[in-house]
């Protein structure tokens, strides 16, 4: 937040000085600590010096002058509206690269049940449901993901990356993170509610016959085959730190690397979601293709599930025999 200690001499706005205190302190300075690291993370581009100064002094003052307010108030418009930080921020006519980005994960855009419950009961947050519209939401949402607006259970809803820490977790340990991102796999590869976190479970088998079509066959691979290592990608005299994984399976050496967007995805999957949205298709061809070098090695373990979700499962002894378990 250094680059805002050159604007304390300037001439501010009452608005633009109650952004640049919001970025000195609380929950504002942690929402825009994590839209810079999320903007990092993704790996699009690396932000420059010059692309932080410009970002910060748009969500100082939105490139707004005197004159704007006082034309807004001419015309009887309320000059705040869309100048504060939390709008600004997400704000896509701006010409900052940051801004820009951080436009795609516009909290705007998510379903938030709890804010829109909030917004119906609280006259303190919506004092006239009349004018409870898509603009005001959208304000609302932003409001909640910069702590400007206290709702309970709110905030994980307008979130884009709700498990951003895990995968920060994730970078700094990745043999904790192991067993959440091997069972989100396991739920893209086998079927939603795979249920353990022990192994590595891919579909092998559907059968043809419409007598037992709803039968699934399941291959399971050891978790003590896979190794989850964090990475990155390392230049000469630049400070770099791990911003992606890698999860690499010993025997075939096959290899998935985990963007924030690939463990995001997981992550959820882990938690029971089912996704079938066009915006993950690429993400999941990628966790097919790793899924599809992982059948062709053998496996000492498999669950046979019918379309009622009862599933048996029966293993490989040390002498060959093939048992059944449970």
């Amino acid at each position: 937040m250094a680059g805002l200690r050159g604007l304390r001499g300037a001439r501010r706005l009452p608005d633009q000085a109650r952004n640049a205190e919001q970025f000195r302190t609380g929950q504002a300075k942690k929402a825009v600590a994590e839209l810079l690291l999320v903007s990092h993370l993704r790996r699009r581009r690396r932000a420059t010096v010059r692309d932080l100064r410009s970002a910060f002094g748009w969500l100082v003052t939105g490139d707004a002058s005197c004159d704007d307010i006082h034309d807004d108030v001419e015309r009887g418009l309320d000059p705040r509206r869309g100048r504060r930080a939390f709008d600004l921020a997400f704000d896509a006519a701006s010409g900052d690269y940051l801004v820009q980005e951080w436009a795609d994960v516009d909290p705007a855009r998510l379903p938030a049940p709890a804010v829109a419950r909030a917004a119906r009961g609280r006259r303190d947050l919506v004092p006239d449901l009349a004018g409870l519209d898509t603009a005001t939401m959208t304000h609302l949402k932003r409001a909640v993901y910069f702590g400007e607006a206290d709702i309970a259970t709110a905030r994980a809803e307008v979130r884009s990356y709700r498990h951003f820490e895990a995968f920060l977790d994730a970078l700094r340990n990745p043999v904790a993170g192991l067993p959440r991102i091997l069972l989100g796999i396991s739920r893209v590869l086998a079927f939603a509610g795979y249920p353990d976190e022990g192994a590595l479970a891919l579909r092998e088998r559907v059968f043809d016959d419409p007598s037992v079509r709803s039968i699934v066959v399941v291959k399971e691979l050891p978790a003590a085959d896979f190794e989850l290592v964090s990475a990155t990608a390392e230049a000469p005299y630049v400070e770099s730190f791990p911003d992606q994984l890698e999860l690499r399976h010993r025997g075939s050496n096959a290899r998935l690397r985990i963007t924030l967007d690939t463990a995001e995805l997981l992550l959820r999957s882990a938690d029971g979601e089912i996704l079938g949205d066009t915006a993950s298709a690429a993400l999941r061809k990628e966790i097919q293709s790793f899924g599809d070098r992982l059948r062709l090695e053998p496996a000492r373990s498999v669950r046979i599930v019918d379309g009622a979700g009862s599933s048996l499962s029966a293993r490989v002894t040390p002498d060959g025999r093939i048992v059944r378990e449970g």
